[in-house]
Protein backbone atom coordinates (compact mmCIF):
# COMPACT_ATOMS: atom_id res chain seq x y z
CA UNK A 1 0.00 0.00 0.00
CA UNK A 2 3.12 2.29 -0.93
CA UNK A 3 3.30 4.22 -4.32
CA UNK A 4 1.48 7.92 -4.73
CA UNK A 5 -2.21 7.41 -4.06
CA UNK A 6 -1.24 6.12 -0.72
CA UNK A 7 1.16 9.43 -0.20
CA UNK A 8 -1.80 11.52 -2.38
CA UNK A 9 -4.11 10.17 0.32
CA UNK A 10 -1.98 10.24 3.60
CA UNK A 11 -1.53 13.84 2.69
CA UNK A 12 -4.66 15.33 1.56
CA UNK A 13 -5.41 18.25 -0.01
CA UNK A 14 -5.90 21.23 1.97
CA UNK A 15 -8.31 23.05 -0.22
CA UNK A 16 -11.81 22.66 1.04
CA UNK A 17 -13.38 20.79 3.75
CA UNK A 18 -10.75 19.09 6.23
CA UNK A 19 -11.79 15.32 6.23
CA UNK A 20 -12.20 14.06 9.81
CA UNK A 21 -12.60 10.42 8.79
CA UNK A 22 -9.72 7.63 9.42
CA UNK A 23 -9.23 4.56 8.74
CA UNK A 24 -7.01 1.62 10.25
CA UNK A 25 -4.65 -0.14 7.58
CA UNK A 26 -6.38 -3.20 8.25
CA UNK A 27 -9.91 -1.43 7.54
CA UNK A 28 -8.37 -0.19 4.17
CA UNK A 29 -6.57 -3.37 3.17
CA UNK A 30 -10.24 -4.93 3.43
CA UNK A 31 -11.74 -2.42 1.36
CA UNK A 32 -9.16 -2.74 -0.94
CA UNK A 33 -10.56 -6.48 -1.35
CA UNK A 34 -13.81 -5.80 -1.28
CA UNK A 35 -13.32 -3.50 -4.23
CA UNK A 36 -11.15 -5.74 -6.44
CA UNK A 37 -14.33 -9.05 -5.92
CA UNK A 38 -16.69 -5.83 -7.25
CA UNK A 39 -13.99 -5.43 -10.35
CA UNK A 40 -12.70 -2.13 -9.56
CA UNK A 41 -10.00 -1.25 -11.71
CA UNK A 42 -7.45 0.55 -11.05
CA UNK A 43 -4.94 3.50 -12.51
CA UNK A 44 -1.83 5.32 -12.35
CA UNK A 45 -0.45 8.47 -13.78
CA UNK A 46 3.22 9.07 -14.81
CA UNK A 47 4.62 12.58 -15.01
CA UNK A 48 8.15 12.94 -15.93
CA UNK A 49 8.49 9.38 -15.83
CA UNK A 50 7.36 9.18 -11.93
CA UNK A 51 4.53 7.79 -10.40
CA UNK A 52 2.58 10.65 -9.84
CA UNK A 53 -0.94 9.66 -8.91
CA UNK A 54 -3.80 6.41 -9.09
CA UNK A 55 -7.26 6.33 -8.99
CA UNK A 56 -9.95 3.65 -9.78
CA UNK A 57 -13.00 2.93 -11.62
CA UNK A 58 -16.09 0.59 -11.16
CA UNK A 59 -18.67 -0.40 -13.79
CA UNK A 60 -21.87 -1.77 -13.49
CA UNK A 61 -25.11 -1.45 -15.15
CA UNK A 62 -24.37 1.47 -17.51
CA UNK A 63 -22.72 3.74 -14.21
CA UNK A 64 -19.06 4.13 -14.24
CA UNK A 65 -18.42 5.06 -10.43
CA UNK A 66 -15.24 6.62 -10.11
CA UNK A 67 -13.04 6.49 -6.53
CA UNK A 68 -9.95 6.68 -5.30
CA UNK A 69 -8.20 9.28 -6.99
CA UNK A 70 -4.97 10.90 -5.08
CA UNK A 71 -2.20 13.03 -6.69
CA UNK A 72 1.00 12.76 -4.91
CA UNK A 73 2.11 16.02 -3.43
CA UNK A 74 4.39 16.86 -5.73
CA UNK A 75 2.92 16.48 -8.50
CA UNK A 76 0.06 18.34 -7.81
CA UNK A 77 -1.40 21.50 -10.01
CA UNK A 78 -0.09 19.87 -12.93
CA UNK A 79 -3.03 18.32 -14.69
CA UNK A 80 -2.39 14.27 -13.34
CA UNK A 81 -6.22 14.35 -11.88
CA UNK A 82 -7.26 15.93 -14.84
CA UNK A 83 -5.50 13.06 -16.99
CA UNK A 84 -7.05 10.27 -14.41
CA UNK A 85 -10.23 11.57 -14.68
CA UNK A 86 -10.89 11.84 -18.61
CA UNK A 87 -8.40 8.78 -19.50
CA UNK A 88 -11.11 7.17 -16.79
CA UNK A 89 -14.37 8.98 -18.23
CA UNK A 90 -13.30 7.91 -22.00
CA UNK A 91 -12.96 4.11 -21.18
CA UNK A 92 -16.74 4.44 -19.40
CA UNK A 93 -18.00 5.82 -22.44
CA UNK A 94 -16.03 3.12 -24.42
CA UNK A 95 -17.83 0.89 -22.59
CA UNK A 96 -21.14 1.82 -22.76
CA UNK A 97 -21.89 3.83 -19.68
CA UNK A 98 -24.45 6.72 -19.84
CA UNK A 99 -23.88 8.16 -16.09
CA UNK A 100 -20.98 8.77 -14.24
CA UNK A 101 -20.62 9.43 -10.51
CA UNK A 102 -17.90 10.54 -7.90
CA UNK A 103 -17.47 11.75 -4.52
CA UNK A 104 -15.16 14.39 -3.67
CA UNK A 105 -14.20 16.96 -0.39
CA UNK A 106 -16.43 19.80 -0.87
CA UNK A 107 -14.41 22.59 -1.92
CA UNK A 108 -12.02 20.74 -2.83
CA UNK A 109 -9.21 21.28 -6.16
CA UNK A 110 -11.04 17.43 -7.06
CA UNK A 111 -14.55 19.03 -6.75
CA UNK A 112 -13.33 22.01 -8.91
CA UNK A 113 -12.00 19.69 -11.48
CA UNK A 114 -14.80 17.10 -11.74
CA UNK A 115 -17.05 20.34 -12.15
CA UNK A 116 -15.22 21.28 -15.12
CA UNK A 117 -15.71 18.45 -17.02
CA UNK A 118 -19.79 18.60 -16.51
CA UNK A 119 -20.37 16.76 -13.19
CA UNK A 120 -22.81 18.58 -11.12
CA UNK A 121 -23.54 18.14 -7.61
CA UNK A 122 -25.95 15.38 -6.42
CA UNK A 123 -25.59 16.39 -2.65
CA UNK A 124 -23.72 17.01 -0.06
CA UNK A 125 -22.88 15.32 3.29
CA UNK A 126 -22.88 16.74 6.67
CA UNK A 127 -20.42 15.26 9.04
CA UNK A 128 -21.45 16.60 12.33
CA UNK A 129 -19.75 16.33 15.66
CA UNK A 130 -20.10 17.38 19.08
CA UNK A 131 -17.85 18.96 21.92
CA UNK A 132 -17.57 17.51 25.31
CA UNK A 133 -19.21 20.61 27.40
CA UNK A 134 -15.68 21.40 29.19
CA UNK A 135 -14.22 22.43 25.30
CA UNK A 136 -16.84 24.94 24.61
Amino acid sequence: MGGPGRRGVACPDEQGLPDHETFSRADIADAMRAFDAAGEVRYTALRGGALAGGASMRLAEGVAQLGGAATAPAHRRRGVHTALLAARLTEAAAAGCDLAVVTTQPGSKSQHNVQRHGFVLLYTRAILTKQPRHMR
